[in-house]
């Protein structure tokens, strides 16, 4: 029997941070200390490799609003000032690109500064989306390739291909964002 899914993730707790010995933790984002965010959950892509995509609960996206992100990050910096910097583990923040590109003009609104690292979708990190993250405080954006090879990504439903990946690295540096990608054991291959 599965529980309950909470549809409004604005109503959940901020995180208990104070339960782990913050103050060790040694994550950095372009050297300075950064924290973890959670800002959606769930994923409606259709890789074929995901381990979530026969599950409800995961293929099902919720997302906090750019409000209640800004009101637990300005609670970050309050209690503990030494984080400036964070990184957002959502499976990818730009999806969907509208709610990417709302809270990113949030964040560029707001007196208070982030320096952001995020996971995209290559396919769906348009100039208005990369535009955005640049403005809202991203410095640097993570994705999925998987291969270099179109056959292998049609084959594994990665909804990309070897030019969409470039444009996407292309798309971030000309935004000042870093383009970080991951394949199984290999980093920064493009």
């Amino acid at each position: 029997k599965r529980g309950e899914i909470v549809e409004d993730l604005d109503q959940l707790p901020f995180p208990a941070r104070d339960l782990v010995d913050i103050e060790r933790y040694d994550f950095r984002v372009v050297g300075e200390r950064a924290t973890s965010f959670m800002t959606q959950f769930g994923c409606p892509m259709a890789c074929s490799f995901c381990c979530g995509r026969d599950l409800f609960v995961y293929r099902k996206l919720r997302a906090m609003s750019p409000a209640r992100i800004i009101a637990e990050m300005d609670y970050v910096r309050a209690e503990w000032p030494s984080f400036r910097a964070a990184m957002l583990y959502d499976d990818e923040v730009n999806i969907p690109p509208k709610r990417a590109i709302e809270l990113c003009e949030a964040l560029a609104a707001h007196p208070v500064k982030w320096i952001l690292r995020g996971f995209i979708k290559a396919e769906l990190f348009t100039e208005e989306v990369a535009r955005a993250m640049s403005r809202g405080g991203f410095v640097e954006v993570l994705t999925g390739v998987e291969s270099g090879s179109d056959r292998i990504l049609k084959q594994i439903r990665k909804n990309t291909t070897y030019a969409i990946n470039m444009e996407a690295r292309r798309r971030a540096k000309e935004f000042g964002i870093a383009f970080n990608i991951r394949i199984e054991g290999v980093r920064n291959l493009y």
